[in-house]
């Protein structure tokens, strides 16, 4: 009779566990991967920049291989030189998609569960550095659902950086001063075709390249060799120099005498000496209607900030806040729209002397 029970509990016994490993495996979504969990800790710099450290859970499949590194890598990336001296691992990592990149990763096992290490990566962004470490947690995980998470995740930070950006193209390509700087370069900030089409449109316009002439004006007030009207020709596929001299054979013709008068002193000097010196503004002896708007900008000469520059609030001159002072100045407390005011009030005092002559 025992021969009989024991086999029949055996079988028993082998049938719930088939069964038990049956309902296990049918609970577990489709792809599930086998993994365990560490807490990641990473932290980020980029050409100058940094981040705050950053603290995220990650789940590593169990079944890697004796010769795949320990941190698990997006699904785009492919790992190559893999080496291993001592308890440091090393490899080659060069990720597509959207994003390309390629770089070296290092990392260190301090023991089984803890490990730290570094990767340098290259991309059309720069160059990155990153550190992380890593302690494993207790408790199994599912690594294709934490995956997935994180894909979902990078997909929700790609979409606010991207909003992001074009909120900064679109301002850009609303002010000339800041486009010269997100349109330009080797790897530009803004690549939109529109935007640039329209960036361009006005660099080229009077208001436009007359704002870039007067802010190259303050950089070099200010010693800074940066030039963005150069900046922008190159972006725009035109010459700066000869751009301005075309401006200037035309303003008097579209009537642009603030733009004349600020950037062409030739011209300006030689007008300004026929139709407002020894000349008022009333009376029988007075300027010519015609010519008053010149005389104004004139007198008001080229330090004045032409349309669209706001000294006294917003941008100011160079790209810094208005009224914010260079420490390269040495100038003391003076403020940029100060020493402006100061440049309006003698060039007036010297057109006053003209027109008593």
């Amino acid at each position: 009779m025992h021969k009989v029970k024991i086999p029949f509990l055996a079988a028993v016994m082998v049938t719930a566990a088939l069964l038990t490993s049956t309902l296990a495996a049918a609970q577990q979504p489709d792809g599930y991967i086998a993994g365990e969990k560490w807490r990641m800790k990473m932290s980020m710099s980029m050409e100058g920049f940094s981040m705050p450290a950053m603290t995220s859970e990650v789940c590593t499949p169990l079944d890697k291989g004796a010769d795949e590194p320990s941190v698990p890598v997006d699904g785009n990336c492919q790992v190559s030189n893999y080496k291993r001296s001592g308890n440091t691992e090393s490899f080659r990592m060069v990720c597509g998609g959207p994003n390309p990149m390629e770089g070296t990763m290092e990392i260190t096992r301090d023991g089984p569960d803890q490990y730290r290490g570094k990767m340098i990566a290259k991309s059309k962004d720069g160059e990155m550095t990153m550190h992380y470490e890593g302690t494993r947690l207790p408790g199994s995980c599912d690594a294709a659902e934490v995956t997935r998470a994180a894909n979902k995740a990078i997909a929700q930070q790609e979409a606010q950086i991207a909003k992001a950006q074009a909120e900064i193209c679109k301002n850009a390509r609303q002010s000339v001063v800041f486009g010269a700087g997100a349109f330009s370069g080797t790897n530009p900030q803004c690549t939109n075709a529109a935007d640039k089409q329209a960036f361009c449109t006005a660099a080229r316009s009077y208001d436009g390249f007359g704002q870039l002439l007067y802010t190259d004006q303050e950089y070099a007030r200010l010693g800074s060799e940066q030039r963005l009207a150069t900046s922008a020709a190159a972006a725009c596929g035109f010459d700066a120099v000869a751009h301005r001299s075309q401006l200037c054979s035309g303003a008097q013709g579209a009537g642009q005498w603030g733009f004349l008068a600020r950037n062409c002193s030739e011209l300006a000097d030689v007008l300004a000496s026929r139709e407002c010196a020894g000349r008022a503004f009333t009376g029988a002896d007075s300027v010519a209607p015609e010519f008053r708007d010149f005389c104004s900008a004139y007198a008001l000469g080229s330090n004045a900030p032409p349309p669209g520059i706001d000294t006294a609030g917003g941008v100011g001159p160079a790209g810094q806040p208005a009224g914010s002072v260079d420490p390269q100045d040495g100038e003391g407390s003076q403020s940029v729209s100060e020493k402006a005011k100061e440049s309006v009030k003698e060039s007036l005092n010297k057109l006053r002397g003209i027109l008593r002559r």
